[in-house]
């Protein structure tokens, strides 16, 4: 039974060990309960529009309906619900994902505690993108961009710089003496002159632009404990869970 204080978290991944393992390593923290297991898109949204779900991990490639077309429809029909993308794969599915709006996205080489982080992160109306895809994505647009940043406004560079550290629209509000209103006003503007339409979009492309430090400069300190990647931990469930965060620090729902 859920109590009131845990986050309900929905795991969908065709792969039934996967499914079993990561429910078992989710239900073992006392914040967060698995309230369904689905082996296909079709049913992780039949799921979700049945019961509230406060988080769905979503694998992307998934028979019948994928995890892609899955969170298109959980986004439309239960605003609700976070979504977190995750895959075997990178770059190229991790753009898609992104032009959906999902709140995170994750390749499977993350640390189970990654995994974790990320579901209450989400959940706390913050956007995850972990390093390694950031990363690339970075080195892709600066491939293909030879742009200035846009001219900003002092408090517009105020802003992005906070977005880009990770506050969320209150928290923003709160630092820079604004309203919630004006937050989102000047978020407008910024995702208008960047010409994007979601927040890690919005990070990503004024970190390749030079107007905000990129990932390594928001690198938060280094855990000493060593590493060791989801794969790892499914291949050994009951081994602790251990490793640096690599994810962005999160970006705030707009």
């Amino acid at each position: 039974m859920t109590t009131p204080s845990q986050i309900r978290v929905l795991i969908a991944d065709d792969d039934p060990f996967v499914r079993r393992t990561v429910a078992e390593c989710v239900n073992a923290q006392p914040d967060l309960a698995v309230r369904g297991l689905a082996a296909t898109g079709e049913q992780a949204v039949h799921l979700v529009g049945r019961q509230p779900i406060d988080v769905a991990v979503i694998d992307v490639r998934m028979p019948n309906m994928d995890g892609f077309e899955a969170a298109r429809n959980i986004l439309a029909n239960s605003p609700a619900t976070q979504v977190v993308l995750w895959t075997a794969f990178g770059e190229d599915v991790a753009v898609a994902a992104l032009d959906l709006g999902v709140a995170g996205f994750l390749t499977k080489t993350c640390s189970t505690r990654v995994l974790l982080s990320a579901i209450r992160t989400v959940h706390a109306g913050a956007t995850v993108l972990c390093r390694e895809v950031a990363r690339q994505l970075a080195g892709r647009e600066i491939a293909l961009r030879t742009q200035n940043p846009p001219e900003l406004r002092d408090r517009e560079l105020e802003v992005l710089s906070c977005v880009a550290a990770g506050l969320s629209n209150p928290e923003i509000a709160s630092y820079l003496f604004l309203s919630e209103s004006t937050v989102k006003g000047y978020l407008t503007s910024l995702m208008h002159k960047f010409d994007v339409h979601t927040r890690v979009k919005l990070v990503i492309e004024a970190q390749c632009r030079g107007a905000v430090p990129g990932p390594a400069g928001n690198r938060r300190p280094a855990h000493t404990a060593p590493r060791t990647s989801l794969a790892n931990d499914l291949a050994a469930p009951g081994r602790p869970w251990m490793g640096p965060s690599d994810c962005l620090p999160g970006t705030g729902n707009s």
